[in-house]
């Protein structure tokens, strides 16, 4: 995220000095390419990048370790809206590749928190499936091996009488100046090269 980036580019003495990148690019996905190249740059910081492809990221890193394709590890997806579905690894992860979960399960054991990082792709997702939130009761994995299910939405709204548009600010209008940009110089739109 943007915050590590900014944390890692920090010349605070207790900054982050190792950084494992899962699940994307950051060059190609975070705002502000520069700063993150120089994040990438910064010769103090041991990067991991868990990548399927020896993509911009992939290439500054010390370490690269390959993830498999979303053939080869079970997922929850999100969608089409408002249904959730089960990706279920079809194959067994080829070559030397892994799913996330995997890697960062035996990096757990192996920092002696195991015990904390011991369940498989699908108990992860009934984990998380189990919150206890009213729109998910009801599904576990089980229920998704069967087909795709439908979450609970809270009903709509009746919309207002009025045509005046509300933003989610202070004044409810739109704002161009925001006060709490203003210690990062950035309180006004600016266009930065």
């Amino acid at each position: 995220s943007d915050t590590v980036i900014k944390e890692i580019v920090a010349d605070d003495p207790d900054r982050i000095r190792v950084w494992i990148a899962i699940a994307g690019q950051q060059i190609v996905h975070l705002a502000h390419t520069p700063t993150v190249i120089k994040a990438y740059e910064k010769e103090d910081v041991f990067r991991v990048q868990c990548d399927l492809f020896m993509g911009p990221a992939a290439e500054y890193a010390d370490i690269v370790l390959p993830v498999c394709t979303f053939l080869e590890f079970s997922d929850m997806v999100n969608g089409p809206m408002p249904y959730l579905q089960l990706q279920q690894k079809v194959i067994e992860p080829l070559y030397e590749s892994r799913s996330d979960v995997s890697i960062l399960t035996d990096l757990a054991k192996r920092m002696g928190f195991g015990n904390h990082f011991n369940k498989t792709e699908e108990e992860y997702i009934d984990l998380l499936l189990d919150s206890g939130h009213s729109s998910v009761e009801g599904i576990n994995v089980a229920r998704l091996k069967q087909g795709p299910c439908k979450i609970k939405t809270s009903p709509p709204q009746p919309a207002e009488a009025s045509t005046e548009i509300r933003f989610r600010t202070p004044s409810t209008r739109i704002e161009f100046y925001v006060e709490k940009l203003k210690p990062l110089s950035e309180e006004l739109p600016v266009y930065k090269k």
